[in-house]
């Protein structure tokens, strides 16, 4: 009987998560509150347009093997639409996540409905957010496992989560998991950590996956991989196609004008001189000469004890240089441009700040603000290609121009168009005598808000009875 072909697709879905991981540039820029990228798998074209690309594609000797991956892929509206499609073409799904959602939720009760092998295994992140309510939490691993999933618990080894990693260790036994501890990937990590967390983290090592990663990746100066042919990446926010999620080039097609030209492989990295730093590569035997297949498959059925023979990491990886392993030695194997590694949560407060001013970057230049002003009254005029939500205006109380005071607010109105012009009443009592900044926020309709202050103040209040502009 001729052997089947599995090619892996690691496919992104969004920057949406449940979860705010001070060790995550997602989290760190604020990109997990945007939720209107899951805007797009409200539409069952669209999730049945996803599903044709790799079902057109799907032979009797050649199917798919599909990992999710985000953000969190979970959240995905139509997800049994769209997994539905690829496992009744006779292919296979496979999730990056966190199950930081309810047990009710539809994704969830598909991963009940659909366990290995239509969904070939599930790499559940435990983060530290989870802690805060372990056993609930692991009873989502339990009954995935009772439902006959293959379950990976990743536990990310960060310097101040080393000393529970025993302690995850003996839940995964109870649970009957396959404890799957990884690398704290950062601009920092893995070459900050010390030999002695090196050697401890290791120590719960059942893969040479995990051995690659803390070892800081493969070095792609000479390296050979099959990205391009046994292996693409697909982003669901712009269609690209890139030979593996690594790398932003070559383009190799785009999932939404349905174009695909493989590679003919093993090839050279693209990108040659990076780090191989992701996992997949390994496990799924991408990369030559670090084929690791068989210790991730070994250990998908459940809990798997330690290898007998204990090997330090030192050793580890020499075993591997010696068959031809070659590891980067670079710092810049992170993942994102994360700031610090020493927060392990960022607060509610922090992410949705650094949300809304990355968001008000990205709207610069799309609203025009002009202000012009009445003896008891501030006139706000505005215009976007976008419509426009609301328009609040505010006056500082410093004297002199300066911003370094407290903003009165003068009102808020509601526009509900693209252009506007809106009067805002103001007391000059309020304020001291003197010349005055104005500002204005500006909230469009799709979420983002501009902040504008004059770059010259111009109002200046008269004994606290009535306004001129100088």
């Amino acid at each position: 009987m001729p052997s089947v072909q599995r090619v892996v697709a690691e496919v992104y879905m969004f920057d949406t998560c449940t979860h705010k991981c001070g060790y995550c540039w997602l989290a760190e820029s604020g990109q997990v509150l945007d939720a209107r990228q899951l805007d797009r798998f409200r539409d069952e074209g669209f999730v049945d347009k996803v599903a044709a690309f790799f079902n057109s594609r799907t032979s009797a000797d050649r199917t798919w093997l599909v990992q999710f991956t985000g953000g969190e892929p979970l959240l995905a509206p139509n997800l049994d639409r769209l997994c539905g499609a690829l496992i009744a073409a006779g292919n296979r799904v496979a999730f990056y996540t966190s199950l930081f959602i309810g047990r009710r939720h539809p994704s969830f009760r598909f991963l009940l409905d659909h366990p290995y092998p239509e969904t070939d295994y599930v790499m559940a992140s435990f983060h530290p957010e989870a802690e805060h309510d372990e056993e609930q939490h692991l009873e989502k691993f339990a009954l995935l496992r009772e439902a006959g999933h293959r379950v990976y618990l990743r536990y990310i080894g960060h310097p101040r989560r080393l000393d529970r990693l025993e302690h995850f260790e003996r839940r995964c036994r109870e649970l009957d998991l396959t404890f799957y501890p990884t690398t704290l990937l950062s601009n920092e990590y893995p070459t900050a950590y010390t030999d002695e967390e090196r050697e401890l983290l290791a120590s719960f090592f059942v893969s040479d996956s995990q051995v690659i990663q803390l070892a800081g990746g493969i070095d792609t100066t000479t390296s050979r991989c099959w990205a391009g042919s046994r292996n693409i990446a697909v982003n669901l926010q712009t269609g690209l196609v890139t030979p593996c999620i690594t790398v932003d080039r070559p383009i190799i097609g785009n999932l939404f004008d349905d174009s695909l030209q493989e590679l003919p492989g093993p090839i050279r990295c693209p990108q040659a001189g990076i780090s191989c730093v992701c996992d997949v590569h390994f496990q799924q035997d991408i990369v030559v000469g670090a084929e690791d297949s068989a210790n991730f498959e070994g250990a998908a059925g459940g809990w798997v004890d330690r290898p007998a023979r204990a090997e330090t990491f030192r050793a580890a990886t020499a075993r591997l240089q010696q068959q031809g392993v070659a590891f980067y030695e670079g710092t810049d194997m992170g993942i994102g441009d994360v700031a610090a590694s020493d927060r392990l949560v960022f607060t509610h407060d922090e992410v949705k700040e650094r949300w809304r001013n990355r968001v008000a970057e990205s709207a610069r230049g799309r609203v025009s603000v002009e202000l012009s002003y009445r003896r008891d009254s501030i006139v706000v005029a505005v215009s976007s290609a976008q419509r426009i939500a609301n328009v609040e205006a505010f006056v500082n109380r410093a004297v002199g121009g300066g911003t370094d005071d407290d903003w009165v607010q003068l009102g808020t109105v509601q526009v509900d168009d693209t252009a506007a012009t809106c009067r805002f009443p103001i007391d000059a009592s309020a304020f001291a005598p003197g010349l005055h900044r104005a500002g204005v926020n500006v909230d469009l309709a799709d979420g983002a808000r501009v902040h504008w202050y004059e770059q010259e103040p111009r109002m200046i209040a008269l004994d606290g009875t009535q306004l001129v502009t100088r």
